[in-house]
């Protein structure tokens, strides 16, 4: 299977296209609360933003799911100075486990946990969420663990029925609307990212994005991409 940092997926070009970040609030049937055995999101993500084709897309596959079943969206767009901190902090952990380990093996290892935001980190480009499902009532269906744990992968066979069934009900609804999936995290869904582009066969449409930016700017982007939205 492919990984974020396989030759292939980093040699997919971009071609960004100005999409505005967007909040992800508000979508029927889309629950934001994080999951008790999932870790909160920091401060500055937890707006839960993604650019605008993603919520579209995100409401498709909402509107898809079987009745009675939603969404729960735990992660989106990091900034890059968010990624980095995460990526560090990892990289510290593992240079105090492994001190005998070389920096490019330790750079490695933890890329596959976390993406390293100098290279290529899908979150920081607005195209990547991290979702579970949730029953009528918001109450987590059985998906599996989020986590590099046993079971991860979403075609693992370490799985129970249940967790095997409902993660096809997300597979379906997804992959549908036009996500995704990265094959190691069961979780983790993208569209326009360069994953996305090598898994599809086309360009990237989204480059890393920082919210550092003047209001000005900001609204140039947002008329940039109504206008061209009504060609």
């Amino acid at each position: 299977m492919l990984d974020i940092n396989s030759p292939e997926v980093l040699a997919v070009p971009v071609e960004e296209c100005g999409e505005p970040l967007v909040s992800l609030l508000r979508l029927a049937r889309l629950r934001v609360r994080p999951m008790s055995s999932w870790r909160a999101a920091p401060a500055e993500s937890a707006r839960l933003l993604a650019r605008a084709g993603v919520r579209q897309r995100l409401g498709q596959a909402l509107d898809s799911l079987p009745e009675g079943v939603g969404l729960r969206v735990v992660g989106a767009y990091r900034s890059p100075a968010e990624q980095r901190r995460r990526f560090r902090h990892r990289l510290r952990r593992a240079r105090a486990l492994n001190p005998a380990m070389r920096e490019a093996e330790l750079r490695a290892v933890v890329s596959w946990y976390v993406a390293e935001p100098d290279v290529y980190a899908p979150h920081t480009t607005g195209a990547a969420i991290d979702v579970s499902l949730v029953d009528r009532a918001g109450l987590d269906l059985d998906v599996g663990e989020r986590g590099h744990r046993v079971g991860a992968a979403t075609e693992s066979a370490e799985v129970t029925p249940i967790q095997r069934q409902n993660r096809a009900i997300l597979v379906a609804a997804m992959h549908g609307a036009g996500f995704v999936n990265y094959p190691h995290e069961w979780w983790h869904w993208s569209y326009g990212d360069r994953f996305w582009g090598c898994m599809t066969g086309r360009a990237a449409i989204y480059d890393s994005v920082t919210l550092r930016e003047s209001t000005t700017a900001r609204l140039l982007r947002t008329l940039h991409w109504a206008w061209i939205q009504g060609k």
